[in-house]
């Protein structure tokens, strides 16, 4: 049964994802069909919107920061693109003029994000830059909804285009993240537009804004697995609303079944968690331990990855907010104090550590925008260029800690992945073999990779096919600890120390030419056979006599 399931996921899932994909586009193309005729009303918020995005990917940092999760995502574009299966291939080399996959394993991530990369991949071919630009993009339509929802919901008494801009891009961990090669940017945007839809079609009950919720929900649950939980949010206070015979049920079974490759993934990988041995992946007791850690980081340290001011001013408009809130508004408000308490209960929710802050994102913008929605509902007492001004200095003051980004410069395997593209930069070669102990980092950059568990147990024939010419060198990419036993004569490359007791070391594994075979001399030519015998001479028999007749 498992062995069905499997091949049919990683054969099928890509397919049915891109299916759900373009169904989310029709839905909102036949949306917005009718505005689109008055596209210059939305050309200046258009170009706002692509104008912060280039200025957060000048300013910031862009590059794999959160491993090995994005380089993972980037290995799954790949085979999407070069084989069209959903699989995270960890180890594939190249020759032929083509490249053969070595393993396959269902993805621990949904397959949204790698498809869209795949997307990128097509029109640009196989690179490894591919994924940011589907951040830029993601980022781009970011900036492009909080505009619309700043038109919504605030005063036009103040300059609310400018301040959401300045509020989202003074936003560190925004910029860090969308400077990145992971999806929480991706899941950012469709988490907001599936926020928006549902207001709206709380207040109008239109059929097209309902196909659109269901296919944006859908591709919400698709770049992260928690984001299904949206679904149940948004389901019961639709049936609350509409009851149970207004809902096109026809319309949810298909939504439902755009999400078999999630429910196939889960089940084929439950258990792959990363909690220790003895914790639980989730519990009360987690959630208690990471609140003081969770208020310091988001309220109290000035010099953080967090506009710290913006969070408190985000609080008062949830205050403000609430008691005039609708059915829509209170279900939004659930899912968010859900969402947080969930992030909080896992056994690693801490909202200041470098890997984590990514999944604080959404409550991280949300305060941001409550905060203005504070400041909408105060407008009388606001001088528009004295908070202009103020948004400003916070823009320098938190654009520094975005431009440093001490967040991602901390961790040891960025610092060793950046070190390996600066030599890939100055000496890779395609045709080189890389061994590492982590092949994804590699094989994600489109470089031929084993671990070195597969050099060990098929050392021979990789020998043989180094020295016949398949592959140029034998790179090893290791640390000082890194042990690879065999004929080689090492060469070291580079070295770079990671921290005190950890040293990063790049070699060149000399392979031993194959010893040459002896020369054997030709056996001598068999002796020429001596002519035969001429026959012996015959005897030639006598003339017969001539008779000559006398005359008469």
């Amino acid at each position: 049964m498992n062995n069905v399931l499997l091949a049919a996921f990683i054969n099928g899932a890509g397919a049915l994802t891109l299916l759900a994909f373009l169904c989310f586009l029709f839905a909102i193309y036949d949306l917005y069909r009718a505005e689109l005729k008055n596209w210059r009303a939305y050309a200046l918020p258009l170009l706002l919107s692509i104008g912060g995005a280039a200025f957060s990917f000048l300013s910031t940092s862009v590059d794999f920061k959160v491993l090995s999760d994005e380089t993972n995502l980037l290995s799954v574009a790949n085979m999407l693109t070069q084989f069209g299966k959903a699989s995270n291939t960890e180890m594939w080399v190249y020759y032929y003029n083509t490249f053969h996959a070595l393993d396959v394993s269902v993805p621990t991530r949904p397959l949204l994000f790698p498809l869209l990369t795949a997307l990128v991949h097509a029109v640009n071919g196989m690179r490894w830059w591919s994924p940011f630009v589907v951040n830029f993009a993601c980022l781009t339509g970011t900036f492009f909804l909080s505009f619309a929802w700043a038109k919504r919901y605030l005063t036009p008494a103040l300059p609310r285009t400018l301040l959401t801009l300045l509020a989202l891009a003074m936003s560190p961990v925004l910029l860090i993240n969308a400077t990145s090669a992971g999806f929480d940017l991706c899941s950012l945007f469709f988490g907001f537009l599936s926020a928006l839809l549902f207001a709206r079609y709380m207040e109008e009950g239109d059929f097209r804004v309902l196909r659109a919720l269901i296919f944006t929900l859908v591709c919400f649950a698709s770049v992260r697995y928690e984001s299904i939980v949206a679904l149940a949010f948004v389901g019961g206070a639709v049936l609350y609303r509409d009851g149970s015979k207004k809902i096109p049920w026809n319309l949810v079974a298909g939504g439902l079944g755009l999400l078999l490759p999630i429910f196939a993934a889960r089940f084929l990988t439950w258990g792959q968690f990363e909690n220790p041995p003895g914790v639980p992946a989730f519990a009360l007791e987690h959630l208690v331990n990471h609140l003081g850690a969770f208020f310091m980081a988001f309220f109290f340290d000035p010099r953080g990855p967090y506009p710290i001011l913006l969070h408190w001013m985000g609080v008062a408009g949830i205050a403000t907010a609430v008691p005039r809130l609708k059915l829509g508004g209170r279900v939004i408000l659930a899912y968010m104090a859900f969402l947080l308490a969930l992030l909080l209960s896992h056994h690693f929710g801490f909202a200041g550590h470098p890997t984590q802050t990514r999944l604080f994102l959404p409550v991280s913008v949300a305060l941001c925008l409550m905060a203005l929605y504070f400041l909408s509902s105060i407008e009388r007492y606001v001088e528009r260029r004295g908070i202009l001004a103020v948004f400003v200095i916070l823009l320098f003051h938190h654009h520094q800690y975005a431009v440093s980004d001490p967040l991602m410069t901390q961790l040891t395997m960025t610092r060793e992945v950046r070190h390996i593209r600066d030599f890939l930069e100055e000496d890779g070669r395609r045709g080189d073999l890389y061994i590492n102990e982590r092949p994804g980092q590699l094989s994600a950059l489109g470089l031929s990779a084993i671990s070195v568990n597969a050099l060990t147990k098929k050392q021979e024939g990789y020998l043989e096919n180094v020295r016949r010419g398949l592959y140029g060198r034998l790179v090893l990419v290791g640390k000082n600890t890194t042990v690879v036993n065999g004929p080689f004569a090492l060469d070291t490359l580079r070295r770079h120390m990671l921290t005190p007791q950890e040293e990063l070391r790049i070699s060149s594994l000399n392979v031993a030419p194959a010893p040459a075979a002896p020369i054997i001399p030709p056996p001598p030519a068999p002796a020429a056979a001596a002519p035969p015998p001429a026959p012996p001479p015959q005897a030639v028999p006598p003339a017969p006599p001539v008779m000559v007749r006398p005359r008469r």
